[in-house]
């Protein structure tokens, strides 16, 4: 096992720092399946540690950081970050163009729909951004995103979304759910407007 994989499955952090201050590692070593940038953004305590978060977004930020693999379950670390609350670990990887945000997992979820699950809704709108955020993409329920995003009551997601033309406001999910029944039951009046105006389009 690599020492920075050693580092990360003991929480050995002061290890783990050090390692990413001298950049004696092999940043695309692959261990069960996950390279170090996703072994790290699978650690949930991470962010109590401020100087090993600021590393991490250095280490991102070098392109070195090999965030575009899809690892264990076919996650990536930017799905990891999402799930994890690693705002800022996963705005410093969106920003390097090579998140895969097109990626989804096993469970057939993309970074923007755990975003949306975890209620992080400026990571979600910087996905977005990226227009590679696969809108159209339904998860294992027959959720899309926008459906997610209604049903989170994330307003300004849902109006992301909708502005893609990408989104298919009438998409049904296996429940026989859409994007206006979830807006419509969060009384989201803007969304609810923006939905109209699509639907009547169809």
């Amino acid at each position: 096992m690599h020492e920075i994989f050693q580092a990360i499955m003991s929480n050995d952090y002061d290890k783990l720092n050090a390692l990413l201050l001298t950049n004696e590692f092999d940043p695309t070593a692959i261990y069960n399946y996950h390279t170090p940038l996703e072994a790290i953004c699978n650690q949930e305590d991470i962010y109590e540690y401020p100087d090993l978060v600021t590393n991490i977004i250095r280490f991102i930020a070098s392109g070195k950081a090999y965030p575009e693999h899809c690892g264990y379950d076919n996650n990536t670390a930017l799905m990891y970050a999402c799930h994890n609350h690693m705002t800022s670990i996963a705005y410093a990887i969106i920003a390097t163009g090579e998140s895969n945000p097109e990626c989804y997992n096993f469970e057939c979820e993309t970074a923007l729909m755990i975003a949306i699950c975890n209620h992080l809704s400026d990571v979600a709108i910087a996905i977005i951004a990226t227009g590679k955020s696969a809108p159209k993409h339904k998860n294992s329920n027959g959720d899309t995103a926008l459906i997610l995003a209604c049903q989170y009551n994330l307003s300004n997601v849902a109006i992301a979304l909708i502005a893609t033309d990408k989104s298919i406001p009438s998409h049904m999910n296996h429940s026989g759910e859409t994007a206006y029944t979830f807006a419509h039951k969060n009384n989201m009046i803007d969304v609810i407007a923006l939905l109209c105006q699509k639907l009547h389009t169809y």
